[in-house]
């Protein structure tokens, strides 16, 4: 099986619920720059050829789309749980532009090519061109505020994104070895069931909960959406699958305070996950979740697409690179 590239990992990555054309260029645009009618060429040539998406085609009842779903063979499983909240989802009138056009989902051969081992590499990498990496990377400004962050000699994640996938692959092509890349995004989504517990609180009806320190933060080979739990966050779906993989304790003190009108925090620690001995997996998507097994997942987002092997290890968030935001 072909290696995918980033691009194509990040675009298959999405549907993991069925989504359109429209949505999924939408979900990618951070990382990859395709119109609707770029994603849905991909989705009818090359993903349909090789049997990694299915065509759920049109629906306008968000029920019936839940239940095509399940029942299709091809597709990858999908909760119950998840399937209801979906439904609920797509019936909110904001929400209705999500049913135009034709529906995809990925299927269990499509799974199976993001778990597919990427290229490996020699364990002697070329120094000099990792240096370039990292004083780059240092360069990158994580938390943008229009008007107040100056960019004089800095980069912005997508930009810094942009150029190592250039470097990289020259890098690969001359050396056969890739330069390691810090694990760089944030999240900024919260789970349904973490709005529904937001908001009752905020309407004094029931207490958040006290607070438990540390969190855990989960990495996937999939995107994550709204709809996900701490159930399908560890499901045979999303989790890495390379040797040494565990979800990672945060304690408050690694990330910083948010104060005044300050709407984003960022890590001041680096949040390092246990070494991948063996095996390889490409994470794209990361999520705050309260335990270490399959406790509430409270907000997730996207990741810059970073290869894991045993030749780039640990997975790792620099301080700074990780950025959790209430936009």
């Amino acid at each position: 099986m072909a290696d995918l590239s980033p691009k194509l990992r990040r675009v298959l990555g999405h549907p993991v619920i069925p989504m359109s054309a429209q949505e999924i260029a939408q979900r990618i645009h951070p990382f990859v720059d395709m119109t609707p009618e770029e994603v849905d060429e991909l989705l009818r040539g090359e993903f349909t050829d090789n049997g990694w998406i299915v065509k759920l085609g049109a629906h306008d009842d968000p029920a019936k789309l839940a239940s095509t779903a399940q029942l299709n063979k091809r597709t990858i499983p999908m909760a119950d749980e998840q399937a209801q909240i979906l439904e609920r989802r797509l019936r909110h009138p904001a929400r209705e532009w999500r049913l135009r056009g034709d529906l995809w989902m990925l299927s269990m051969d499509g799974l199976e090519a993001l778990k597919a081992p990427t290229v490996e590499s020699p364990p002697m990498a070329p120094m000099q061109v990792q240096a370039v990496v990292d004083s780059e990377w240092a360069r990158v400004v994580h938390d943008f505020k229009p008007g107040e962050t100056s960019l004089a000699g800095a980069l912005l994640p997508d930009e810094f994104a942009y150029w190592f996938e250039l470097v990289a692959d020259e890098c690969e092509r001359v050396w056969n070895v890739r330069p390691k890349a810090p694990i760089a995004g944030g999240a900024s989504g919260y789970t349904d069931a973490y709005e529904v517990a937001l908001l009752n609180a905020e309407n004094q009806k029931t207490a958040l909960g006290t607070v438990v320190d540390p969190w855990y933060m989960t990495l996937s080979i999939v995107a994550f959406n709204d709809t996900d739990t701490g159930t399908t966050a560890a499901d045979g779906t999303h989790v890495p699958t390379y040797t040494g993989w565990a979800r990672k304790t945060v304690a408050g003190t690694d990330m910083g305070t948010a104060s005044g009108t300050t709407g984003s925090v960022s890590n001041t620690s680096a949040i390092t996950f246990a070494p991948c001995t063996a095996g390889t997996s490409t994470i794209i998507a990361c999520a705050n979740c309260a335990d270490n097994t399959t406790g509430a997942m409270r907000k997730w987002g996207d990741v810059a697409s970073t290869v894991i092997s045993t030749t780039q290890t640990p997975a790792t968030f620099a301080i700074g690179a990780y950025v959790t935001s209430t936009a």
